[in-house]
């Protein structure tokens, strides 16, 4: 499954003019996004499922109640998330948003655009947790080992 998920990397970073990208020993491969927002996927050892990963930022120290009931209202049906799940990381206080998507039932092309949509969601739910009035999103990319920007976004 690495071997395929490589290939489809290297197809979205020669796509994007980024470089050269992989998975690591670890099944991870990131991104950072032009304003520091770290995203990236994880296939797990052994598994037919890869998972999109972007860390939103800290659990805010007031105002906690709100901010829950926020992510728990945006969770519901995912209609909001576009059907990737708001979570906390309660070692590090921080908000991330997830999709886990079947390897078997993604090509180049609809990998591409699977994580090109998940990050446009990650970057809309950053600036709507930061300022919940603000729902623009933001764009560029660069690939964490490079630095180089993604001209445009991510869209393939």
């Amino acid at each position: 499954m690495n071997n395929q998920v490589n290939e489809w990397i290297a197809d979205l970073c020669q796509a994007q003019g980024l470089g050269n990208g992989s998975l690591d020993e670890n099944g991870q491969w990131s991104l950072i996004t032009d304003d520091g927002m770290s995203c990236g996927l994880y296939v797990p050892a052994d598994s037919e499922m890869i998972c999109f990963v972007a860390e939103l930022g800290p659990i805010p120290s007031g105002g906690r109640e709100e901010f829950f009931a926020r992510l728990l209202e945006a969770n519901f049906l995912f209609q909001a998330t576009g059907g990737a799940a708001l979570s906390i990381d309660q070692s590090t206080a921080t908000v991330w948003l997830n999709y886990t998507a079947p390897i078997a039932g993604l090509d180049s092309l609809s990998f591409g655009n699977s994580f090109g949509s998940f990050l446009e969601r990650a970057m809309e739910w950053r600036l709507k947790l930061d300022d919940p009035a603000q729902a623009e999103t933001s764009s560029g990319l660069r690939d964490n080992d490079s630095n180089e920007v993604m001209p445009g976004g991510i869209r393939v």
